[in-house]
């Protein structure tokens, strides 16, 4: 479960910040594992803004969940994963 990664920005100011927190809170609650998170601006290399854009189709909605390189989804395709019992079984 240690390849759960999410991708945000460091300038995205106090909304992605607290998105990104809420993110983090729902990966560890659901798994008891902290997800990696890697700020794309800052520690993001071209080739991962790359697989990000080909994977998901839009870049600079953050924060996006990862499970390796397999795409779950932003934070608010998450929260309705969750609240269907979906999210769960995908980051086992």
């Amino acid at each position: 479960m240690t390849d759960i990664t999410i991708f945000t920005s460091g300038s995205g100011g106090n909304f992605i910040q607290h998105k990104t927190t809420q993110m983090t809170s729902l990966v560890f609650a659901l798994t008891r594992v902290q997800p990696k998170i890697i700020y794309i601006d800052v520690d993001g290399t071209p080739e991962m803004k790359e697989m990000i854009k080909e994977k998901t189709g839009k870049f600079g909605v953050w924060p996006i969940l990862f499970k390796g390189e397999k795409y779950i989804g932003t934070l608010d395709d998450c929260v309705d994963m969750n609240e269907g019992g979906e999210l769960k079984p995908l980051l086992q």
